[in-house]
């Protein structure tokens, strides 16, 4: 069970990988490197690639960008239904939780207090 698991991990990270080859600004082997933190639900992959999070089907095709802001966005995990990613985000020097839709949308912050916080 354990090393089916990782193959499919492994699996589901050379497929964004290639995904993220096929999207319209050209990105090379080199850059994909930067690719991190896959997470699955039943239908997408979301990761982590140049401090934004994305999604893909897991069938394939065109990776979408869910996160354009200023900071870093790491950590991404689905809800349990897959209908939103929580993650780790670090805006203004601190790091708090946020969610957004899978589909995108405008993300909400869940924690507030100074010190970090994790997904």
């Amino acid at each position: 069970m354990i090393a089916s698991r990782a193959r499919f991990l492994v699996s589901s990270v050379a497929a964004a990988a290639a995904v993220l080859t096929l999207t319209s600004k050209p990105v090379s082997a080199q850059e994909s490197r930067l690719l991190r933190e896959p997470t699955v639900s039943a239908t997408q992959i979301a990761f982590s690639y140049a401090n934004d999070l994305w999604v893909v089907s897991r069938g394939g095709g065109v990776a979408s960008r869910l996160t354009t802001f200023q900071g870093s966005e790491t950590n991404p995990h689905f809800s349990p239904d897959g209908s939103l990613v929580a993650f780790t985000g670090q805006y203004d020097g601190n790091v708090d939780v946020y969610v957004i839709p899978a589909a995108g949308g405008e993300p909400t912050r869940l924690t507030w207090h100074p010190g970090g916080d994790l997904v």
